[in-house]
């Protein structure tokens, strides 16, 4: 209603003004901000002489595409000699402010240097315009600009439009970046009737956004599908400007319906429609690149290539979350209207099965689903009770895993045996969960149990490399193999020769053998530095950093910050029927309360058995917690000795050493 009055007065007032021109933008009708900036140069170039002008032309410029007009205008200003009327000391600094951000946006555009890390990640806060209260105007200045790499829309090999690397790409490359065209924060049930009139709102008001919603009915209106050339023009950066036809009957509330069903980004409580991103076709495992939602920035959409891309290959990244089994992913994929032909459905359709492989995988899987995942939920609501049940629960996931490790067929290739471990995916997270929480006291030495934690994390790092490269989960993998492998060299015995069963970068370690050559041993210290330098190139390439920012292992290591960041992996292109089954799967607090009685019935039944066969004997059990106890003192107090060794100064870190041997002594005395 006020953007309706606020039309109508400039309007109203006959010839254009500055301020009929803040008005357009204060409203968001950046078209109109241009149309009416465009007239007031041809019949009002009063306009340029003054500071206030010419910031308020800059924006429009800037808001509607026009990059360099909007840096030229600012440059004249800031030119030695040039004079205002209203050239104060503030206005000046608001003008200079201005043409930093310009610039910086403008080098965006064109891709120059590492532009889309650091600040652009949220890494850093974008820092504040230093412009009058009164300027409110400058907040259409875009956070981010367009940018569209080394890519280009053709054809697929299934007759869809797919995104093509135009030359050889190589990890981290930003493929594009790509603001969004509607966006709506809150329930899903109202949003697409929100997007909707956002949409239809944007296409009164702008061709640009007319043009690229148009490319995206893909031929399923009354009208034939536009072609490559004209999609790829309307899709690409390009300045914006007001409709000159009517918005007639093609762009309809229904047209516009089926464009967010098919085309919307679901990203933590917000759903956003892009315009390029919606041409990259889905993966469930040739993914070669991730999608960011940089939240601090409009909610821009980023994408990275996660692995060398050949020219002429076609770029592909998940619509969802790609665990699980090949009938949930096509119960996904055809809920979203469409059903995944890759390279891994196709190994999992018409190669695995009836092999030796498959049926340890489902023999896991299943042990799993009926009785591990429940002991694993009884440990976690009980953690004082955990002590022995604990490592049988351990040793059991270790025999699974193992199995399913000794049934890889040799002839397999390595992308093939990463496709098969992710079918067991969630019994290794319980099994490096059993690790982290396990009394070591209760094992024959650490290393074994640090061993056993590293052994998982191998298999599950590989697994992660060929289906969702760079994710949460796998950073998350790559991360903590890293910390496990730092923690071996740490422990007595730990540089001796040990065999590990899988992936390592020069050894096809998954090749198990009954009795290894010598020459595929290794020792800790090389898996360590091997470790440190995958998960450091991992963090680096998905966040455009150097080695320097990340700082791993040191006292400012950012590492766990840039995993929390909002908004960089929950991204999926997903339509609304694919959300909704995924709400439809959350878990409702009284079946979580159900799920919990029966987890605590099934406990106190095997604890009962336990009595039984003399493994639960009372004055076992109370001697095992009091030495649980004991040890849980004394790791805390292990795990901070650990951490002093990267994080303090020489100096601070012997004094600190020394504090804590006299407490680990006063709690070791306490408990003997």
């Amino acid at each position: 209603m006020l953007r309706g009055l606020g039309q109508f007065f400039c309007r109203l007032c006959g010839a254009p003004t500055l301020q009929s021109l803040q008005h357009f933008l204060n409203d968001g009708e950046v078209a109109s901000a241009w149309a009416t900036a465009e007239e007031l140069l041809r019949s009002d170039r009063s306009v340029l002489a003054s500071l206030e002008g010419r910031a308020s032309l800059a924006v429009a410029a800037a808001a509607t595409g026009r990059l360099e007009t909007a840096v030229q205008l600012l440059e004249e200003a800031l030119e030695p000699g040039a004079e205002f009327p209203d050239g104060s000391a503030e206005g000046l600094t608001a003008v200079e402010s201005l043409h930093e951000r310009l610039e910086e946006l403008l080098m965006q555009s064109r891709g120059d240097g590492d532009l889309f890390g650091g600040v652009n990640l949220g890494v850093d806060p974008l820092p504040e315009l230093q412009v009058p209260e009164s300027w409110t105007w400058t907040l259409q200045l875009p956070p981010v600009a367009e940018f569209v790499g080394p890519v280009e829309i053709r054809w697929n090999e299934g007759c869809e439009r797919g995104l093509f690397a135009t030359r050889q790409i190589f990890p981290g490359e930003v493929l594009l970046v790509s603001r969004p065209l509607a966006v709506h924060s809150g329930v899903w049930a109202y949003s697409t009737a929100e997007l909707v009139e956002q949409l239809l709102d944007a296409c009164r008001n702008s061709a640009r956004t007319r043009c690229q919603l148009q490319c995206l009915t893909d031929g399923w209106t009354s009208r034939a599908p536009p072609t490559l050339a004209v999609v790829s023009q309307a899709l690409w950066p390009q300045p914006d400007t007001l409709p000159t036809e009517p918005l007639g009957n093609f762009l309809t509330r229904e047209v516009l319906v089926n464009v967010v069903d098919r085309n919307s980004f679901h990203v933590n409580s917000k759903t956003a429609i892009y315009g390029l991103p919606s041409m990259i076709n889905h993966s469930c495992g040739n993914v070669n690149a991730s999608a960011n939602i940089l939240d601090p920035l409009g909610d821009a959409i980023l994408f990275r290539a996660e692995t060398e891309i050949n020219a002429g290959s076609e770029i592909f990244f998940p619509y969802f979350k790609v665990s699980g089994s090949l009938h949930r992913r096509r119960e996904r994929s055809e809920a979203m209207g469409f059903c995944c032909g890759c390279e891994r459905c196709r190994f999992e359709a018409e190669i695995l099965p009836g092999t030796k492989a498959a049926a340890a995988s489902k023999d896991a899987m299943d042990a799993f689903d009926n009785k591990l995942r429940d002991e694993m939920q009884e440990l976690r609501d009980q953690p004082k009770e955990a002590g022995l049940q604990s490592t049988m629960l351990l040793q059991e996931i270790l025999s699974h895993t193992r199995r399913v490790a000794s049934a890889i067929d040799r002839a397999w290739r390595e992308r093939e045996v990463a496709w098969y471990l992710h079918l067991a995916l969630p019994l290794y997270w319980c099994g490096v969960w059993c690790t982290q929480e396990q009394d070591p006291s209760l094992w024959k030495c650490t290393l074994t149990l640090v061993k056993a934690r590293c052994e998982l994390l191998l298999q599950m790092v590989l697994a992660w490399e060929y289906t969702d490269r760079h994710s949460y989960d796998h950073l998350k993998c790559c991360y903590m193999l890293y910390l496990a492998f730092m923690e071996m060299t740490r422990l007595p015995l730990s540089s001796n020769h040990f065999w590990v069963p899988l992936v390592h970068h020069e050894v096809p370690l998954w090749r198990l053998e009954e009795t290894p050559e010598p020459a595929q041993h290794t020792t800790s210290t090389e898996l360590y530095a091997s470790s440190r330098l995958r998960c450091e190139t991992a963090f680096c390439e998905k966040f455009g950093v150097g080695s320097d920012y990340l700082c791993l292992g040191g006292s400012h290591c950012r590492a766990a910050a840039l995993m929390r960041l909002p908004g960089l992996f929950q991204s999926s292109a997903s339509p609304s029927r694919g959300s909704n089954a995924e709400a439809s799967e959350d878990i409702s607090e009284a079946e979580r309360e159900e799920r919990r009685k029966m987890a605590a019935a099934k406990a106190q039944q095997r604890q009962d058995e336990n009595m039984s066969r003399g493994v639960g004997d009372k004055e076992k059990v109370k001697q095992l917690q009091e030495k649980n106890q004991r040890e849980e003192v004394l790791g805390r107090l292990e795990e901070q000795y650990a951490r002093l060794g990267e994080e303090l100064p020489m100096g601070v870190r012997l004094a600190e050493l020394k504090k804590l041997k006299e407490l680990q002594a006063d709690a070791q005395a306490a408990w003997t």
